[in-house]
């Protein structure tokens, strides 16, 4: 799964420098995204491209779901299981690095409301694989970072 994920991003990084080039290419960008996921048996995407702040193309390409051959749009939400793991680390350690958050903090610091039980949880227990309660960590994590 994180091949194809990697792959993915990098196919992403490809599309936008073909339309960052050249705009009009959005066949170009089509043929290599249907390529890739061909290749690599990716049954569908969401594909989104952003060139200096702006959208600059967004498509579904494939299906969002085998059986029912339900198709993907460009707003088409994926679950992304356990790789989410790895996105959250890297955006807790982008916070630890530009000072807003501590390694060594407990969490109830950044997350108020949180549970007196959570007291002992420590920001980097939170970013080891098997640490402390699910579910909220990951969906509230960028509350500290200011982009909610």
């Amino acid at each position: 799964m994180i091949r194809c994920l990697a792959s993915a991003a990098l196919g992403v990084v490809s599309c936008a420098r073909i339309c960052a080039q050249d705009p009009n290419t959005d066949a170009e960008v089509d043929e290599l995204v249907q390529s890739e996921m061909k290749r690599q048996h990716i049954p569908g995407l969401a594909l989104g491209v952003y060139s200096e702040g702006k959208i600059t193309k967004t498509k579904g390409y494939g299906v969002a779901n085998v059986e029912w051959g339900m198709p993907v749009q460009p707003d088409t939400v994926f679950q992304s299981g356990s790789v989410e793991k790895q996105f959250v680390a890297t955006d807790v350690m982008m916070l630890v690095e530009d000072g807003k958050v501590g390694l060594d903090d407990s969490v109830r610091k950044h997350f108020r409301d949180a549970p007196e039980t959570w007291n002992n949880i420590t920001v980097r227990n939170r970013t080891a694989p098997s640490a402390a309660p699910r579910g909220r960590w990951s969906d509230t994590y960028c509350q500290v970072a200011g982009h909610r």
